[in-house]
């Protein structure tokens, strides 16, 4: 959970909204390659690491309708939401997929990788 002052798409700002991950997926996935098409001696080992996270968040006005326990807000992807490709999709448009996610969130977990990537895109 974290909090931070954000527009929402219909150009409120909330000050100090409160954000927290409602589902998340960390894959890290590990690949190595021999090439030895130029024989076993001279034989290349390629190795490489691809982390992918996927996420849902939501967030509450304020700390107050956060403590009442008030329903939440999903936070909407604008650029799934702005994407033609994805506007007949209404789940896209709740969902955060990074593809390559970078060396920032490294050892975290799902949960603070997502909030990590999402304090940096609102």
């Amino acid at each position: 959970m974290f909090t931070k002052t954000f527009t929402d798409p219909q150009g409120t700002t909330h000050v100090d909204a409160v954000f927290k991950v409602s589902q998340a997926t960390l894959r890290v996935n590990k690949q190595s390659q021999l090439d030895a098409s130029v024989g076993y001696v001279d034989a290349i080992m390629t190795d490489t690491d691809t982390t992918s996270l996927d996420y849902q968040i939501l967030y509450w006005p304020n700390m107050e309708s956060f403590e009442a326990n008030l329903p939440p807000y999903p936070l909407l992807n604008l650029a799934n939401l702005n994407d033609p490709m994805m506007q007949h999709s209404q789940e896209e448009k709740v969902w955060f997929r990074i593809q390559d996610l970078d060396a920032s969130c490294s050892g975290l977990t799902a949960e603070k990788a997502a909030e990590v990537h999402c304090e940096s895109v609102i």
